[in-house]
């Protein structure tokens, strides 16, 4: 498991392998703070703002087969292989240039995931959340705007466990399980309807689906610290603007102001005890 800290770490790396069993994820904003030794500025050289802003704010976890897919990491297989993938790497030489401009665009992201409908409805509904909207219980699906689109609720897991091509819940930051690659459908999630064939199969039930996955994603935002939260938004849309080294220094001016927060405390104390209860302060 590479969660936190140890994901900022291994995203520090010119190339990062992992066996297929590896469980990646931020959970930080589940405890009151955020990923703030790269965990927002990194990640974003990888996958863009979209993802990056779905893996911070929801502490989703991700296996590694899918996280290969969307280009967090580099390669994702058997463990019997990970010292050939690690040569490999090493014979590629360094890569971190390739990763000291802004973030990765939606363009090169939209090409990286392919016709992954399920990973497509997460770029186009990230694009769109606003933080504040959500925290203000405004951040429906019609509200966050127009033309967003969310995963479909094919193969959801519990109400916890993530959007589409989620496993079962596991223990964890809230109850996540892993996505894992599956074939769910995606639709408009701007809360109208279209016509079509009956509830389930036809577009009219996709677009439904998809509207009740993108719903259950802002729910899950709403449980997380309101601060960590904010400041999260803040970094990945300025600092993915910005040159690598100053998108670091920004997310760590903000490393006190987190810290000191009453959010902080009640999360980082709640640690294996309790289900924390942020109050935005």
């Amino acid at each position: 498991m590479a969660l936190g800290g140890g994901l900022e770490l291994a995203l520090s790396c010119d190339s990062i392998v992992a066996s297929a069993k590896a469980v990646l994820a931020f959970p930080e904003t589940g405890i009151g703070i955020y990923p703030g030794l790269g965990g927002t500025q990194r990640t974003s050289r990888r996958i863009g703002k979209a993802l990056t802003k779905w893996l911070v704010y929801t502490g989703q976890f991700l296996d590694a087969v899918t996280a290969e897919k969307i280009g967090l990491i580099d390669w994702a297989g058997p463990y019997a292989g990970l010292d050939r993938a690690v040569l490999q790497a090493i014979d590629q030489g360094k890569r971190a240039l390739e990763r000291r401009g802004p973030a990765r665009s939606r363009q090169a992201v939209l090409g990286a995931i392919g016709s992954d409908p399920m990973m497509a409805g997460l770029v186009g509904l990230f694009e769109r959340v606003s933080i504040a909207a959500v925290m203000a219980e405004a951040g429906t699906v019609g509200s966050v705007g127009p033309g967003a689109t969310g995963p479909s609720a094919t193969g959801a897991g519990p109400a916890r466990s993530g959007p589409a091509g989620a496993g079962p819940a596991r223990s964890g930051p809230a109850g996540a399980g892993p996505v894992r690659p599956g074939t769910p459908a995606t639709g408009s999630a701007n809360g109208g309807t279209s016509s079509g064939r009956g509830a389930n199969g036809g577009p009219a039930g996709k677009e439904a689906a998809a509207v009740a996955a993108a719903e259950k994603i802002l729910g899950k935002i709403r449980t997380k610290a309101p601060i960590a939260l904010r400041l999260s938004e803040e970094l990945i849309e300025k600092g993915g603007d910005a040159a690598l080294d100053d998108g670091l220094a920004m997310e760590m001016a903000h490393m006190e102001e987190i810290f000191r927060s009453e959010d902080a405390i009640e999360g980082l104390s709640s640690v294996g005890r309790k289900q924390p209860a942020f109050r935005g302060r």
